[in-house]
């Protein structure tokens, strides 16, 4: 599972919708203020 900043998925969202969409892996999202969440494919969840 990749990790990045909230500010990374902001500037860059299509480019990690695709990676995870394609790669079937997971997201990570990291906030300023240390709360994260996950990301992940609809395929992967059903």
């Amino acid at each position: 599972m990749d990790t990045i900043s909230l500010t990374q998925l902001r500037s860059n969202l299509k480019y990690f919708v695709k990676q995870v969409t394609t790669k079937h892996s997971p997201l990570r999202v990291i906030r300023q203020d240390g709360d994260d969440f996950g990301i992940n494919a609809h395929s992967k969840i059903v």
